[in-house]
């Protein structure tokens, strides 16, 4: 038969003096998730009154959604939409530390102000700030406490790890909105592909940080499995992009877990490549309904009590 037959099934033989320490690994096409979940270790600590926030894309506000639906004590998003772990860090450390200025920008529109560094839940504009700079800083104020607030009284933060590209200004690279087309410019803005060590450095620099507040915060790391439709590297193209890009992030989350006590990892983009018909949306690129209730069963399997 071809080695792309479905039937195929190739089982790996283990010496026996290592048998007592080792799994027969099994694989298949379309590999199943009951075996991904089985041979993986979790840890199984989460309740229904564990207090979870969750940061990243869209795909991290589904899974907030999941938690809030089935009764879970999750907290609604505060952050809009965050695409990359610089963005994530540079959040956790205005939560943590006291901002120096204020971020404001009107973007050429002079009866609305904005935050730059922070995208709108429906993808639709940077953050509304008011109509006055008055406002827009007060506004700005109160998002910094709540933020704090959010990250001090957590058990849990679900850290989404979604893309390694970001788009800003030469001193903070990571706007969590890309400039817009009325004041972009290349003399100050630049877009970025953040390097493995810029990646694990963001993701450990969170955690540490965040860890000044809440010691005891437990983290849950997994890679979203929405992949790129543009890319800034037009030498690669969003395919190879984005592959470059989660196996960057993936390794930084596995090396996070194996270093930082009480982070884990939850493996979200595997599942997704077992059997990305039962995953995806008609577009190819979505997360389904049926792929967010998948996630959430290996989620429960593995770390809820």
């Amino acid at each position: 038969k071809s080695i792309f037959s479905k039937n195929i099934v190739n089982t790996f033989n283990i010496p026996d003096e290592l048998k007592e320490t080792s799994k027969i690994f099994t694989r298949s096409l379309n590999y199943p998730m009951e075996e991904i979940i089985e041979h993986f270790n979790g840890h199984k600590f989460i309740t229904k009154d564990t207090k979870i926030i969750s940061i990243g894309s869209c795909f991290s506000q589904s899974i907030s959604d999941w938690l809030l639906k089935k009764g879970y004590s999750c907290q609604s998003n505060i952050w809009g939409v965050v695409y990359n772990p610089q963005s994530v860090s540079q959040i956790i450390d205005y939560s943590v530390n006291t901002p120096i200025g204020l971020r404001l920008n009107n973007f050429g529109n002079n009866d609305r102000y904005y935050d730059p560094y922070r995208k709108s839940s429906d993808h639709s504009e940077p953050v509304d700030l008011g109509n006055s700079e008055y406002q827009a800083e007060e506004n700005l104020k109160q998002h910094y406490q709540n933020s704090r607030d959010a990250f001090k009284d957590s058990n849990l933060l679900l850290f989404n790890l979604d893309l390694t590209e970001s788009g800003g200004t030469e001193r903070i690279k990571s706007l969590l909105r890309n400039p817009r087309p009325q004041i972009f410019t290349t003399n100050n803005h630049e877009f970025h592909v953040l390097s493995y060590e810029e990646v694990y450095n963001s993701v450990k620099n969170s955690i540490m940080t965040l860890r000044q507040i809440n010691p005891e915060i437990a983290i849950l790391l997994n890679v979203e499995p929405i992949p790129l439709s543009i890319s800034y590297q037009c030498d690669l193209g969003p395919f190879v992009a984005n592959q470059f890009a989660k196996s960057v992030l993936h390794a930084v989350a596995i090396r996070i877990t194996q270093e930082i006590e009480y982070s884990f990892y939850l493996p979200l983009y595997e599942i997704s490549r077992c059997n990305p018909s039962k995953i995806y949306s008609d577009d190819g690129r979505h997360i389904s309904t049926q792929g967010i209730s998948l996630f959430m069963k290996a989620f429960e399997e593995l770390y809820v009590i």
